[in-house]
């Protein structure tokens, strides 16, 4: 985030899903989401576990 704000995207205080994405505006005020990583998941005896 700290790079992003430093070429001028700002963060808004609220966040629509932020446990998925972020959303920020560029310097335009253009909207951009950012997808956050998660863990990988695999699946062991037909279930899905988190890695």
């Amino acid at each position: 985030m700290a790079r992003l704000t430093a070429l001028g995207a700002t963060v808004p205080p609220r966040q629509p899903h932020p446990d998925r994405w972020r959303v920020l505006p560029g310097p335009a005020g253009h909207p951009f989401r950012l997808t956050l990583r998660r863990t990988p998941t695999r699946v062991s005896g037909g279930r899905a576990v988190r890695s």
